[in-house]
């Protein structure tokens, strides 16, 4: 991503007239190393919007994830995203925050469409995947550093340390035991802004080209906030 493209990034996170995830989707997908958590592993491709039995989920990547001994196995790995204008949490009370019924969504959502690819053979043999323990978590994107909590402009500096405080709970019991991330588009801009993505690649679709904006049919049976583990 250019710093001119990297620039509009952060003017489409920064808006507060309209909710932009589309437009910061569009950027994200031009430099979705932020998408992949371990160095060991290189995106061979990256689909937007893929049907599913649950719906349809933001984006999909497929990566080759390098094993001990040089051995290399696919995996996919499951995102969600919302947009930058939403909050994390909300002040409950005077001693809570409890999460935004946006993020209540997007981990209800990640849930679902994380379990039914995992569970559709038709899928994982498309791509290679053996087993459905290599469908894995992703995690979700959204709000912005700023405004991570929902509360009064008196209770700014109280709902901030709730906020954080419920974010290393929902982390401690719940995050980190699967492998999820969490990050804002604040995030995401500061990770490109600092990382180098030399170990990545996109080979694309197997016997055609890759397609970062279309939607594969599926055939099933029936505050940088960033909490991360390897695959």
């Amino acid at each position: 991503m250019t710093p001119e493209e990297v620039l509009e990034f952060k003017k489409q996170v920064g808006r507060t007239d309209a909710h932009t995830e589309q437009e910061c989707a569009n950027y994200l997908i031009k430099d979705p190393s932020v998408l992949l958590s371990t160095k060991y592993g290189i995106i061979t491709y990256l689909n937007c919007e893929q049907i599913c039995s649950a719906g349809r989920l933001d984006i999909i990547v497929i990566a080759e994830m390098l094993e001990v001994g040089g051995n290399t196995r696919k995996c996919a790995f499951v995102w969600e995203l919302k947009a930058p204008q939403l909050h994390l949490f909300q002040l409950e009370t005077n001693n809570q925050a409890c999460p935004s019924s946006e993020l209540f969504m997007a981990e209800n959502q990640l849930l679902h469409y994380h379990d039914a690819i995992a569970n559709d053979g038709h899928f994982r043999n498309r791509w290679g995947i053996v087993s459905s323990d290599d469908v894995k978590f992703g995690g979700i994107i959204i709000g912005r550093d700023d405004a991570i909590v929902k509360c009064k402009e008196k209770e700014i500096t109280l709902g901030r340390q709730l906020a954080i405080q419920a974010l290393r709970i929902r982390e401690s019991i719940f995050y980190k035991a699967n492998v999820i991330r969490v990050l804002t588009w604040d995030g995401v801009i500061k990770f490109l802004e600092s990382s180098t993505v030399s170990h990545q690649k996109y080979t694309g679709n197997p016997d055609t080209t890759i397609n970062v904006r279309g939607s594969l049919e599926t055939t099933l049976p029936a505050l940088v906030v960033s909490i991360s583990g390897e695959a």
